[in-house]
């Protein structure tokens, strides 16, 4: 599994490749898209361990998963939370923008974009729904939540660093 991490607020920890896809395939029209730009980031091309990729995580529709289920795949994955007004809402339209591009691109099926949420105390399976249906959602997207142990530990792992809601007062992975 290729995975593409995106620290919020705006500590890009990975790089969104799949941007330099959407631009190539916008740009010169059919074909392979070429390399991501060395000014977008760092490219994560390295396999997940198992110890991180098989941590039990809980799509929208309350099913089990973890990221294992999209081996194979390259996995655009970024931080967000339902409640986020200003980054959040953006991140997401970009990446719309770029689902769009990489599907015109016959890409598609090789692609999946993944948010997984900084808020899980929040952010429950039915609350992810409602985000998905809001923001209309195509099919090859994860909405995902966990226990907050487990998102702390894949967001370490990431080097995604938040701290915690004013509401709990419970500490993200920074503390």
């Amino acid at each position: 599994m290729r995975v593409i991490a995106r620290g919020w607020p705006g500590r890009l920890v990975g790089v969104l490749a799949v941007s330099a896809l959407a631009v190539t395939a916008c740009a010169s029209g059919p074909g392979a898209p070429g390399p991501p730009s060395a000014y977008l980031g760092t490219v994560v091309d390295t396999p997940v361990p198992a110890s991180v990729a098989d941590l039990p995580l809980t799509t929208d529709t309350g099913q089990v998963t973890s990221l294992a289920a999209w081996h194979g795949q390259v996995v655009v994955l970024t931080d967000f939370l339902t409640l986020c007004q200003e980054t959040c809402p953006l991140t997401t339209g970009n990446l719309l923008m770029m689902d769009q591009a990489v599907t015109a691109a016959g890409l598609g099926r090789r692609v999946h974009f993944v948010e997984l949420t900084v808020d899980p105390s929040r952010d429950t399976p039915s609350r992810l729904h409602a985000y998905r249906k809001l923001i209309r959602l195509p099919a090859n997207w994860s909405l995902l939540t966990g226990s907050p142990a487990v998102i702390g530990q894949i967001w370490r792992y990431f080097r995604v660093w938040y701290s915690g809601s004013l509401r709990t007062g419970r500490r993200g992975p920074t503390g």
